[in-house]
């Protein structure tokens, strides 16, 4: 696909019932990505587009999920999961995932 690009993801170990670590995090690549800017509504003094994050399209067949929680690393950059990824589903076909994200951090 022209213009994939692989995003990496970071998942945080789960939790028990009082709030301990159970199990090891864990990271993986996802290959084939498409990438489109988020942009903010505030405008920056010299007139430019701020960029807030980005919206991630996932191809179908993925080995692997996005959830809320994960921690993807875009271009170098941490983003959290904004809200909870969609399946992208045309009409009972399976057309992927759509994930939108927020930069973490400076």
């Amino acid at each position: 696909m022209k213009g994939a690009e692989t995003v990496h993801v970071k998942r945080p170990s789960a939790v028990d019932w009082q709030g301990d670590p159970s199990g090891a995090p864990t990271e993986f690549d996802i290959p084939s990505c498409q990438l489109w800017p988020r942009s903010s509504t505030e405008d920056s003094a010299a007139g430019r587009v701020i960029i807030e994050g980005w919206n991630v399209y996932i191809p179908p067949k993925s080995a692997n999920t996005v959830y809320a929680t994960d921690i993807i690393v875009i271009r170098g950059d941490e983003h959290s999961v904004v809200g909870v990824p969609g399946k992208y589903d045309l009409k009972g076909r399976d057309k992927g995932m759509i994930v939108v994200t927020s930069r973490t951090g400076a």
